[in-house]
């Protein structure tokens, strides 16, 4: 998913008007609609009984194996001890490795490491997966760092408060519920 946002300063001043809300809940409508449709086609999953491998969660997550090899060399992963809500982390990592910001200088042809605000915003969704996640959970990545929220009046908060700057919204909750033992353990569940 790739949703930048530069909202207008006028929408600042619109704070305390119910328009205002309903314009930043329709933008995170927009953005979940479109993590929706870049996640569907990829269904294949480790076999039960077997561990998972750099190839299986690059394939879960939608990137690159050589993506998955990057992300374990600058310590986003542990290639010992991988697990499936890797996948999370190794999706955000995706993203947030594509995401340059307005003014920022950063050569195509070298390879940067690992930035701050990608390290804080990893490590800010290490530490909530999977316990503090709820589907609607979210991260507004923003140039010093990240914002964690869950719900919609935490997102109107977050947006006013990075209004003035680009910011980028991933939507981890949704990420971990796509998690194939998720999935699964929804299939099982009985319609009620």
């Amino acid at each position: 998913m790739r949703l930048l946002a530069w909202p207008q300063k006028e929408n600042v001043a619109l704070a305390d008007t119910p328009e205002w809300a309903c314009q930043y809940h329709s933008w995170i409508a927009i953005a979940l609609e479109c993590s929706r449709h870049s996640r569907k086609g990829s269904s294949m999953g480790t076999p039960a009984g077997r561990g998972w491998t750099m190839r299986s969660l690059a394939i879960e997550a939608g990137v690159l194996p050589k993506v998955a090899r990057d992300a374990a060399a600058e310590g986003v992963l542990d290639r010992e001890y991988l697990r499936e809500t890797d996948i999370v982390l190794l999706r955000l990592y995706g993203a947030l490795k594509r995401l340059v910001w307005p003014e920022e200088k950063r050569p195509a042809n070298e390879d940067q490491g690992l930035r701050v605000w990608e390290a804080i915003t990893i490590e800010t969704a290490r530490a909530a997966l999977p316990d503090e996640v709820a589907p609607d959970t979210a991260l507004f990545i923003h140039p010093a760092g990240c914002t964690a929220a869950t719900g919609p009046g935490e997102y109107c908060q977050a947006m006013f408060e990075l209004a003035s700057g680009p910011f980028y919204f991933a939507p981890i909750g949704e990420w971990f519920e796509e998690l194939p033992s998720r999935q699964v353990r929804d299939e099982q569940l009985p319609a009620a």
